[in-house]
């Protein structure tokens, strides 16, 4: 019996042992375990950052705002206007000359009494651009070339503002393209799209940085066209002019 209860102890012992062995191997990995998942973490992180700072040189190589060797040559292109337009007669001269001729030839027509109102104005490029000119001077801005800068316009894609920026060797520019509506007889902005070298902003971006920009020169133009016409449409045209289709709005006094 003694020999049974001395086996029985050994049988216990090693039990005992393998036990203690098992629990100390399962500590190490539970700690194995949490060092795991802060190095899953940590690779997580650095790969964040480094997205983040992959999109940043994007957008700053892209936008021509950087330069940096082979990176710029995948992402950059010096930004061009879609076609060439050179400064014109005033747009104030220009629409005062253009609706004084208009007036006086129906009053002729009508023996002083105007008859027919309705009314279409082509507004050419080359006199948008000059006005365009004045108010960049006026604003005593720096940053743009204002020789170079210009308002073109385009059947398909609507009116482009392009602004070279100055003092730029990769030649980079602003554009910003307009699509113009009409509200309560008055030209307005319905879409603003700005783009930046080759990067193109979200569209929040270009409505709180550009349409505010922009209501000078609209103001401009409004109060010029309001002395004689009511606005009720625009179309764009591919020959470079705006049509403004809208009612004359003037009083003709007729003398007795």
């Amino acid at each position: 019996m003694a020999r049974i209860e001395k086996n029985q102890k050994l049988e216990q012992g090693t039990e005992d042992i393998q036990k203690e062995t098992v629990e100390e191997a399962k500590e190490p990995q539970k700690k194995s375990s949490g060092h795991g998942w802060l190095k899953w973490g940590c690779g997580i992180f650095l790969l964040i950052i480094l997205g983040l700072g992959s999109l940043l040189l994007y957008c700053l190589t892209a936008s021509g705002l950087l330069t940096m060797p082979v990176v710029s040559d995948w992402f950059y292109k010096t930004p061009t206007p879609i076609h060439k337009v050179s400064a014109g007669p005033p747009l104030e001269a220009y629409v005062s000359e253009t609706f004084g001729a208009i007036l006086t030839k129906r009053l002729q027509s009508g023996s002083g009494v105007l008859n027919d109102r309705s009314v279409t104005v082509s507004l050419p490029e080359a006199s948008i651009t000059n006005s365009f000119h004045s108010i960049i001077l006026d604003s005593e801005i720096n940053l743009f070339d204002v020789e170079n800068s210009q308002i073109a316009v385009d059947g398909q894609k609507g009116l482009e503002v392009f602004l070279p920026l100055a003092n730029q060797i990769n030649g980079n520019a602003v554009k910003i393209f307009l699509v113009p509506g009409v509200y309560q007889g008055q030209i307005t902005i319905d879409e603003v799209k700005i783009i930046i070298g080759n990067l193109t902003f979200p569209s929040w971006v270009s409505d709180v940085l550009i349409k505010p920009f922009l209501k000078q020169g609209l103001n401009l133009v409004n109060q010029e066209v309001g002395r004689y016409a009511s606005i009720e449409g625009i179309a764009l045209r591919d020959d470079g002019t705006l049509d403004l289709i809208g009612t004359l709005v003037v009083e003709i006094m007729k003398v007795e």
